[in-house]
């Protein structure tokens, strides 16, 4: 069909509004820790793909994304301030997140296309702690754990078959992930000549 190769004009729109909501509540155990949970609701709009494309099926656009947050944490000090601690769990409950995926192709077999997973989720916790030992000097290391599972999506694979991914992680979500920071802050002394 001539209308699917790129190099013809390509129209097509999107229009899409939501209403972006947060609830939250603290709670402080004393002057140094807070404890808090919050539940929250976003949005990432809906877009057209920015790649090269073959033909204008990978012009698609795909809809918005939505994901409710619900999130619980705990905010210490210690040693006066010297010592920080901060950790949180969450759950994540997307609704059509945006991924890359394939569709098939007569010509070119495969093709990468934007795609919307209708309904996946990540659960995941994270803490870090950071350590004040000397005057300008701060240690910090976090970690992270993802658990990240679809729960509804049929798409194409990377033979070009018809495949149920229900139960696969998300893509760039590792489990365990991690940081370590040292960071040093001094003083120069300037000084003004004539």
């Amino acid at each position: 069909n001539q209308n699917d190769v790129p190099g013809q004009p390509f129209s097509s729109s999107l229009q899409q509004n939501n209403v972006s909501w947060k609830v939250g509540l603290d709670y402080h155990l004393d002057e140094s820790t807070l404890l808090y949970t919050n539940i929250s609701r976003g949005y990432k709009a809906g877009s057209f793909p920015s790649l090269s494309a073959a033909t204008f099926i990978q012009l698609q656009p795909v809809s918005q994304e939505s994901v409710t947050a619900y999130e619980a944490g705990i905010k210490a000090s210690f040693w006066d301030r010297k010592i920080r601690f901060d950790a949180a769990t969450f759950y994540y409950d997307y609704k059509n997140k945006q991924i890359e995926g394939k569709e098939t192709d007569p010509i070119f077999v495969i093709l990468n296309i934007l795609v919307n997973v209708p309904k996946s989720r990540v659960f995941g916790t994270e803490a870090q702690l950071t350590v004040e030992p000397l005057e300008g000097l701060t240690l910090t290391g976090s970690t992270t754990y993802l658990d990240s599972r679809i729960q509804d999506y049929t798409g194409i694979n990377v033979l070009a078959q018809k495949e149920n991914f229900a139960g696969e992680a998300l893509p760039f979500t590792p489990l365990w992930s991690g940081r370590l920071d040292a960071e040093y802050r001094f003083h120069v002394a300037t000084s003004t000549g004539e």
